[in-house]
């Protein structure tokens, strides 16, 4: 495992190696007393103190070793309290205490839609009043009680009110308290847990301000408090603060100015309360609230540019500074806003070259 730090000052990586196994990194978090918590595919949770700049512990599977983590697929982890870590694994749920090292299991035994008992769990969200939500594989929504117990809202579609899709991708919370949850198949569901109703928003031929897809990626609330949604193959979404329609943000060969491709992968507010979205063929693009239109940044080999046109995930750096990592193997860009220029981090792992990035497809930032 490899991990890449960015030293701004001296502009350059310095790389931290565990050992020669190469597992791919699922999630990065930093807990409150500083130390960064690694979920990786293959290889556990690992510690990185950046004090020392070094890794300090990797808790791996141990067969028959009680109070193990129970598999070495880790997908998430969530700071629960000061001496807590949440962390999934493909055997399901564990509280780890950061001090005794254990790792306790969250039990849960649940049938999804094809009756197949399933532990996994695809992601964890917190909202304003400390809930708890996981989004369940295959059978829809769960809350995390105080007593470790789970509450479930299952995908029941003879049910009328649960929630509409057994497949959640991502998931916000709306200003009323509601939570906002883009599902794979389904379309935006909206959520009411305190009175257990769900309101699904698809497609509508006869009304065409309604969402323009039910296959949804990604879903981001901007400081105003308006929402956005990336959806598989129908560009943006946008629900102005307040509002009940759906704005859309299509590709369109004819339109220049509009959103330069269909497929929508990343969303980010910077701190200037500028809205960037990082596509999957497309490059970056900018939009711009006063004009209604979108700036576009695509890859070009005769000039600087920036450097892959498919992007996994964006960051904001602060100063005027983003970070983009990019899949199909092309590393990482730093792009300074203020200036235009982009500047590359080739995916040629060397541990003694500071220029290069550790991975070859950047999954988080």
């Amino acid at each position: 495992l490899v991990l890449g730090k960015y030293d701004r000052e001296k502009d350059s990586f310095i790389h931290f190696k565990l050992d020669t196994i190469p597992p791919n990194v699922r999630n990065i978090i930093q807990d409150a007393s500083g130390s960064m918590w690694i979920a990786t595919l293959a290889h556990g949770l690992c510690r990185f103190d950046p004090t020392k700049n070094e890794f300090v512990e990797n808790h791996t599977w141990v067969k028959d070793k009680p109070g193990s983590i129970m598999h070495q697929e880790v997908s998430q982890i969530l700071e629960y309290s000061k001496d807590e870590l949440l962390v999934t694994t493909r055997r399901g749920m564990a509280l780890f205490n950061k001090n005794t090292k254990i790792f306790t299991p969250i039990k849960e035994q649940r049938k999804d839609t094809e009756g197949i008992i399933s532990h996994r769990m695809r992601y964890m969200f917190r909202d304003s009043k400390g809930n708890i939500w996981i989004s369940m594989h295959r059978t829809g929504l769960a809350l995390l009680n105080k007593d470790m117990s789970f509450t479930y809202y299952d995908y029941d579609p003879t049910k009328p009110g649960s929630i509409t899709d057994a497949y959640i991708m991502a998931m916000i919370e709306g200003e009323d308290g509601s939570l906002w949850l883009a599902t794979e198949n389904k379309g935006l569901c909206v959520f009411n847990y305190e009175k257990n109703i769900s309101y699904g928003y698809e497609p509508q031929d006869s009304e065409p301000l309604s969402i323009s897809d039910r296959f949804l990626r990604s879903i981001y609330k901007d400081n105003v408090g308006n929402i956005w949604i990336g959806t598989d193959v129908e560009g943006i979404n946008m629900v102005p603060k307040g509002a009940q329609k759906f704005a859309h943000y299509t590709y369109s060969p004819e339109n220049r100015r509009g959103l330069n491709n269909k497929y929508v992968s990343a969303i980010l507010e910077d701190k200037e309360g500028r809205v960037w979205i990082g596509t999957d063929g497309g490059g970056l693009n900018l939009w711009n609230k006063q004009k209604n239109t979108f700036t576009h940044y695509t890859a070009d080999s005769t000039r600087n540019s920036i450097g892959s046109n498919y992007i996994h995930a964006l960051e904001d750096l602060g100063d005027g500074m983003l970070a983009i990592g990019f899949s199909k193997g092309m590393g990482m860009d730093f792009f300074d806003t203020n200036t235009g220029v982009f500047t590359h981090y080739l995916p040629e792992y060397n541990e003694n070259d500071s220029s290069t990035v550790a991975g070859r497809n950047i999954i988080c930032i």
